[in-house]
C-alpha cells in the first residue's frame, strides 16, 4: 500500500493544484449526474421505490453538489486578478448558480413533482 501511495504522490508532484481542483469538479459533475439519472429512472420505472432511492442517495447528491460548488468557486478565485478575469467571473457565477440550483430550485421542483413530505433534514 505504501508503494502505491509513493508512486501516486510522485506522479502528482508535477501536477498543479488548479488541475487537481478541476479534476475534482469533473468527478463531482459525473457523480451528481449519475445520481440524478438514477433517480429519474427510479421515478419513471419504479415510482413506489423512488422515495427510498431518494432517501438513500440524498447525502451523496448533496455532497457532489457541494464539491462542485467548492471546486468551481475555488477555480474562479484562483484565476481572479489575472489576465483571465472574465473566466474567473464566469466560474464564480457558475458556482453560485449551481448552489442555488441545488439548494433552492431542485427541492422546489421535487416537491412540485412528487408532493410535499415531512422535512427531516435541511435541504429536503
Amino acid at each position: 500500500m505504501t508503494q502505491t501511495l509513493d508512486r501516486l504522490s510522485s506522479r502528482l508532484r508535477g501536477v498543479s493544484a488548479v488541475v487537481l481542483v478541476a479534476a475534482l469538479a469533473v468527478v463531482a459533475v459525473v457523480a451528481a449526474t449519475t445520481l440524478r439519472m438514477h433517480l429519474w429512472f427510479a421515478a419513471s420505472a419504479m415510482p413506489e421505490e423512488w422515495a427510498h432511492q431518494r432517501a438513500s442517495s440524498w447525502i451523496w447528491l448533496r455532497a457532489s453538489d457541494l464539491l462542485l460548488v467548492a471546486a468551481v468557486g475555488a477555480l474562479g478565485f484562483a484565476v481572479l486578478g489575472r489576465e483571465h478575469s472574465v473566466i474567473a467571473v464566469e466560474l464564480v457565477t457558475g458556482a453560485v448558480l449551481a448552489l442555488l440550483g441545488a439548494a433552492v430550485i431542485e427541492p422546489a421542483t421535487t416537491r412540485a413533482a412528487f408532493g410535499r413530505k415531512p422535512r427531516t433534514r435541511v435541504g429536503d
